[in-house]
């Protein structure tokens, strides 16, 4: 998969950061694909974690605050706390929609649908709410979708 992001402003890129090897103090394995981290207009940072997939499979919607909740641990065990982020902004760059076929249960349906739902208006349900970490304490995450088949050119 191959995409252009253009920065509008002076940014340090993260990429490259997830897997057993990297930042291995951290138990959550699951990590975003790339952390930017921009200077806004109030001297603060900003924060975009960015997802890229191939194929997104509706079934699979839940999966995706792990990866944000990963990127966001790690770049904050970088920073150390030391430096203020005002903002978080999560994408989900994708190529493909697959819907979920045959489902089996009554209530995998309806969490299906409800996932589903949630992506459609640009939202995931957060599984780590509970932990009650900023940014991260709501149930669900709004997020940037960007679908490949419209444009691969991407502005942050």
């Amino acid at each position: 998969m191959e995409i252009n992001i253009k920065l509008r402003y002076k940014s340090i890129c993260s990429k490259d950061i997830e897997g057993e090897k990297k930042f291995n103090h951290l138990k959550i394995k699951k990590c975003a694909d790339a952390v930017i981290i921009r200077k806004n207009k109030n001297n603060n940072l900003d924060l975009h974690i960015i997802e890229l997939k191939k194929d997104i499979h509706d079934d699979k919607l839940t999966k995706f605050s792990d990866q944000y909740f990963g990127a966001y641990l790690r770049i904050i065990s970088v920073l150390l706390n030391e430096l203020k982020i005002e903002n978080i902004y999560l994408y989900l760059i994708y190529d493909k929609l697959l819907k979920a076929e045959n489902i089996d249960s009554t209530n995998k349906n309806k969490n299906i649908t409800y996932n589903r739902d949630l992506f459609y208006q640009c939202k995931i349900y957060n599984s780590f709410h509970y932990l009650n970490i900023s940014f991260f304490d709501l149930k669900i995450l709004n997020i940037i979708k960007y679908n490949l088949q419209d444009n691969t050119d991407i502005v942050i």
